[in-house]
């Protein structure tokens, strides 16, 4: 994926989190809380964004990854399929060609910060949910 496409996918996500979250609820929806630990080769994923997108797009959540590599999502979400990405911090405001050079320091993978072309998916039940990846 070109790096030029990866902002707008980020800020889409984040465009959907928050209109889900604004949405109100129909009911009282079966919600579930999601932590756990990010690694690759064996070692921890010490920086970055985890984010979880429902496979439906009616909803997701993001977690911060602290240096142990575990992260907890910052509100409950909705029980079902979720797509899952890892990507770096990305600054509101950058200079030309910061992204690459953002992207090209965070040690994952550039195919795990899109939560669809990840290939990571978990399955959300109600209440606590652990959430390991080995990247």
């Amino acid at each position: 994926m070109q790096i030029y496409l990866l902002r707008p996918i980020l800020t889409a996500a984040i465009v959907v989190c928050l209109f889900c979250a604004g949405s109100g609820c129909r009911g009282k929806p079966v919600v579930g809380t999601v932590s756990g630990t990010i690694s690759l080769k064996g070692k921890p994923v010490s920086t970055g964004e985890v984010l979880f997108l429902k496979r439906d797009k009616s909803d997701c959540a993001v977690g911060s990854l602290g240096a142990d590599g575990k992260y907890s999502l910052l509100e409950p979400i909705t029980t079902g399929e979720y797509y899952v990405g890892v990507y770096p911090q990305i600054p509101l405001r950058l200079e030309p060609g910061e992204v690459r050079k953002i992207m090209n320091e965070f040690p994952v993978p550039e195919k795990f910060a899109t939560p669809e072309d990840s290939g990571l998916i978990f399955t959300v039940s109600e209440g606590s949910n652990e959430a390991n990846f080995e990247l």
